[in-house]
């Protein structure tokens, strides 16, 4: 690609139209790529491999997972965005992060009134946890949560 894109005197678009006419049946790079790897190439004077690259991207990973659980450690209640600016990675990073942690965050929704209906729901629960005095204590030592017990009235165990 660099003889190339010597051939055409340093024009990147005709570095371009001049590879696509000599390796057809090749992905064409774009222009960018011809103008980095010449800047590189006087930057550094070799070309960075992309084993070498692969091997310094590790680090900063393991580093970024590292700050990403010691940050939710200290303060749980920050959001996903707050926790990627203050590091300085992307949001998706910060999530995937956290789900192969199993760590899923949330946010608590306050509520200012109740609902028609909820007191009786509620009354209901509590009935069933006194007709079943070990299972709620049962359910949080295997793992098992009940999502909505106080809200709808409906539970589902996950």
């Amino acid at each position: 690609m660099h003889c190339v894109y010597g051939f055409c005197d340093g024009n990147a678009c005709a570095a371009v139209d001049e590879y696509r006419r000599c390796f057809p049946d090749r992905r064409i790079p774009t222009r960018g790529v011809f103008s980095r790897i010449h800047q590189t190439l006087r930057e550094t004077g070799c070309l960075p491999s992309v084993a070498v690259l692969s091997e310094t991207e590790v680090v900063p990973l393991i580093n970024t997972r590292k700050n990403i659980l010691e940050m939710v450690q200290r303060s749980p209640r920050l959001s996903a965005r707050r926790i990627a600016s203050r590091i300085g990675v992307s949001c998706m990073q910060v999530w995937r992060t956290l789900h192969e942690e199993d760590l899923h965050p949330y946010h608590d929704h306050r509520v200012q009134h109740l609902e028609p209906g909820d007191p009786a729901q509620r009354m209901d629960l509590c009935h069933w946890k006194a007709a079943h005095p070990g299972l709620l204590t049962h359910c949080r030592r295997a793992g098992l949560l009940i999502k909505y017990p106080l809200v709808t009235g409906r539970f589902k165990l996950f």
